[in-house]
């Protein structure tokens, strides 16, 4: 496996914890029963990662399968299905999903926060607004808090935009993958990978339409 191939997890990681980050707080019990005011957008969202082997040798990837809501309380989640990972080398990807993501244990990563939505909802058409906040990404079985700088930008036809502003970093020792890296680094006999890489995403949501009550 490659050095870029390993890297790309810790992509995973940033894009959702700059997610998370434009979120920030945890999902109220009201928010958890109540239907999503929208939903994430898949094949107009786009999430990628560089990976860095030998130093300064670097590679840019993506997860293809992602999926999302954002509730009428303000709850946000995202999920990225990391078997979606692409290097554009079929082989790399099957390692990655077997050797380093293990998928048939930890299938996806998760991120789940909260955003205020009245500023949200205040937002004309080409308006945006800038959050620097927290949120919480789960991945490969462990939870941590992420910051990032994220810029939400509303768009025609009852759309949002959310994406990074600057690049998120996210390093694998917090998420208990350092040694995972480590046997990859020896078996591919390389000198080094590097742990932290920088993590890009835009995600945008579609409003669902409003249901029209038939009642007098």
């Amino acid at each position: 496996m490659n050095a870029s191939t390993l890297t790309a997890k810790w992509s995973l990681l940033a894009a959702a914890a700059a997610l998370a980050a434009g979120l920030g707080g945890c999902a109220s019990h009201e928010d958890l029963h109540t239907p999503s005011d929208w939903t994430l957008d898949n094949a107009a969202s786009d999430l990628r990662f560089v990976t860095t082997k030998n130093t300064n040798v670097a590679e840019v990837q993506q997860f293809k399968r992602l999926s999302g809501e954002l509730a009428p309380g303000g709850t946000v989640s995202l999920t990225i299905d990391l078997s979606s990972v692409a290097t554009q080398i079929p082989l790399r990807d099957d390692r990655m999903r077997t050797l380093l993501f293990e998928v048939a244990q930890y299938p996806t990563a998760r991120f789940e926060g909260k955003v205020d939505m009245a500023k949200v909802e205040a937002l004309d058409v080409g308006g945006s607004l800038d959050v620097d906040v927290a949120g919480k990404l789960e991945i490969h079985g462990k939870s941590q808090d992420t910051q990032a700088p994220l810029r939400v930008v509303r768009l025609q036809g009852d759309r949002l935009m959310v994406g990074t502003r600057a690049p998120v970093l996210v390093n694998a020792a917090k998420y208990d993958l350092a040694p995972g890296l480590e046997k990859l680094r020896e078996i591919m006999g390389l000198p080094n990978i590097i742990g932290t890489v920088p993590v890009n995403f835009t995600l945008v949501f579609h409003k669902r339409a409003q249901a029209v009550s038939t009642q007098p």
